[in-house]
């Protein structure tokens, strides 16, 4: 996936378990739509990122500061850190997580527990 005006970071290779794909298949959703959310700064259950507001102290500290998942996230848009997405997938309730490195050499779709 290129990045594009509405991404805020790179997804590198993008892989995905055949157990996620599966649940996304069930679930009628394409995996290229969560994608594009995630990537725009949609994180889900985690929040979005225009919304997530750091101190800060959030801010110089990261994850030394916080266990926040959605303000995690907007600190690896803003430093180069792991960004994690949770989606739960509509008419199936199975989640979805999609993971992009701290190095955004690749972004994994994956269950949960397969994590």
């Amino acid at each position: 996936m290129q990045n594009t005006n509405t991404n805020l970071f790179e997804l590198g290779s993008i892989v995905a378990t055949h157990a996620a794909l599966n649940e996304l298949e069930r679930a009628e959703t394409l995996p290229t739509a969560l994608l594009s959310r995630h990537a725009a700064g949609d994180f889900g259950d985690f929040g979005k990122y225009a919304e997530i507001k750091l101190t800060a102290r959030e801010e110089r500290e990261g994850a030394l500061a916080t266990d926040d998942g959605a303000k995690l996230n907007a600190w690896g848009v803003r430093h180069a850190g792991r960004i994690i997405s949770k989606y739960v997938l509509p008419t199936t309730d199975a989640v979805v997580w999609i993971i992009t490195e701290q190095d955004r050499s690749a972004t994994t779709i994956l269950l949960p527990e397969e994590y």
